[in-house]
């Protein structure tokens, strides 16, 4: 692997989200702020969808299914790569393993 840093004229931004990623994501800010102001009922039925410990919101359902679709490209990518190169999982798996039950 090299160690060599990528100067920022290598880096391109290849698509229009990339390259406006700080606007969209305070385009997604307001859109949220006005939603809540617009629909504050779809605010509390949000919450209702809620998983809840002792009265306390625990896991929020939609907020987990929008991580869930967020992440799973890059998982699935890990997934891969881990599948291709088995000695990955095998060696820190073997490791632990000997670790555990050699107390």
């Amino acid at each position: 692997m090299s160690n060599q840093a990528c100067n920022a004229d290598e880096r391109k931004m290849k698509s229009g989200f990339e390259r406006y990623l700080t606007v969209w994501v305070g385009l997604c800010i307001v859109a949220g702020i006005l939603l809540g102001k617009l629909a504050p009922g779809l605010a509390k039925a949000l919450d209702g969808l809620s998983i809840s410990v002792n009265g306390a919101p625990v896991v929020s359902i939609p907020i987990a299914i929008c991580l869930f679709f967020m992440m799973y490209p890059i998982i699935g990518a890990a997934v891969l790569i881990l599948y291709q190169n088995r000695w990955l999982v095998g060696v820190p798996c073997t490791s632990n393993f000997i670790q555990f039950y050699s107390v």
